[in-house]
């Protein structure tokens, strides 16, 4: 049962992945919300170089991360468990702070003409993250995104269907994100994703 709801999300989210940020961007444009859209893609670009510096923070974690895993050392794994969680916790801001720029762009009232916004919040979120595991053959980068992407479709129903809803949603993404994906990550790969190499 719960391989099936995981596919029948898979789907959706690939398509928005993909095509989303681009569909979202054009729509825009031609709701005349030209600023919207250039200031996503400058700040997309600019991303990279703040991602850059801000990554360079947890650099001394992953190193002492590879000095505790060479020697055995049962610290290792908090260790890795902070350094992943630091990635996440940054991939998970960029799409916060893309959907509250949206957001703000569109207001506070709940309509059709949200779908957009949403839309290009989710290329803006997550472009560079998606740029990034596309150019690497690593299965760690990916598996977050896929947790993210799915995090913002089921936000996005939950906008339409019941706010509430997210009462459930938003400690159900924080329980997988930052603490079944890291510890599982850790403990299925003795040579675990520790950002800052």
């Amino acid at each position: 049962m719960f391989k099936q709801i995981l596919i029948a999300l898979m789907v959706p989210v690939m398509v928005i992945n993909y095509f989303g940020g681009v569909v979202g961007g054009i729509w825009l444009l031609f709701l005349g919300q030209w600023k919207l859209v250039v200031f996503g893609l400058v700040g997309v670009a600019l991303l990279h170089f703040a991602v850059s510096l801000l990554l360079m923070v947890s650099m001394p974690l992953g190193m002492l991360g590879i000095y505790l895993h060479k020697r055995g050392n049962i610290l290792y794994w908090p260790v890795a468990y902070l350094a992943i969680c630091y990635t996440y916790l940054l991939m998970t801001g960029t799409c916060l702070v893309a959907l509250s720029i949206c957001g703000y762009y569109h207001g506070p009232t709940i309509d059709l003409k949200l779908v957009p916004y949403l839309l290009w919040a989710w290329g803006m979120g997550l472009g560079y993250w998606q740029y990034e595991a596309a150019n690497g053959d690593n299965i760690n980068e990916f598996i977050p995104i896929m947790s993210i992407s799915i995090f913002l479709l089921t936000y996005f129903i939950c906008v339409f269907v019941n706010p509430m809803l997210m009462i459930v949603v938003v400690p159900l993404y924080l329980l997988i994100q930052f603490i079944v994906l890291p510890v599982t990550l850790i403990i299925l790969d003795h040579k675990a994703y520790v950002p800052g190499q």
